[in-house]
């Protein structure tokens, strides 16, 4: 048997006007609350197609892109149509001259499946044939039922470029 309440009122109080109805077993449960964390609300966007995985080379530079207090990411939900996550893969043959810049920033996430679940991981830069050139940092992933936002740092030089995909 599934209860329902009016709302604002509780089971079981003593006030006057708390009514409490049953609904038959195939009734469908209202779905309980989801806890999200708050960079689920408080976020920045990128929209930029040119950080598409697939998108030709350039010269963009995200060390000056974004600004970071050693301690504290910036949040980011990369949005159409530049794409809406991480790219999960290097690029074709690890060239690393795509998605607007020359060293190309991809992880091996398996990105979180239940909403408001956070992973970490580490975000590699694809150069001139080597997939892992150079640095890795680490990366926030947080599903936010229905999308994801990135706690991401500044790379440490110009050209180092996080990619995305569809």
């Amino acid at each position: 048997m599934v209860i329902r309440l009016t709302q604002g009122s509780s089971y079981g109080s003593s006030g006057g006007d708390t009514t409490a109805t049953t609904a038959p077993d195939s009734a469908t449960p209202i779905a309980a609350s989801v806890y999200l964390p708050s960079p689920c609300n408080n976020y920045s966007t990128i929209a930029d197609p040119t950080r598409l995985i697939t998108s030709a080379g350039g010269l963009a530079c995200d060390n000056t892109f974004f600004t970071t207090v050693a301690a504290t990411p910036n949040y980011i939900r990369f949005i159409a149509p530049g794409g809406t996550q991480l790219a999960t893969s290097p690029p074709n043959n690890a060239n690393g001259n795509v998605c607007g810049t020359q060293v190309a920033g991809w992880t091996n996430v398996t990105y979180p499946s239940v909403a408001g679940q956070t992973v970490n991981a580490f975000v590699n830069y694809a150069y001139q044939g080597n997939p892992s050139y150079g640095y890795q940092y680490w990366v926030v992933v947080i599903n936010c039922n229905g999308f994801y936002v990135f706690g991401i740092w500044a790379p440490p030089n110009c050209d180092y470029r996080y990619c995305t995909e569809p």
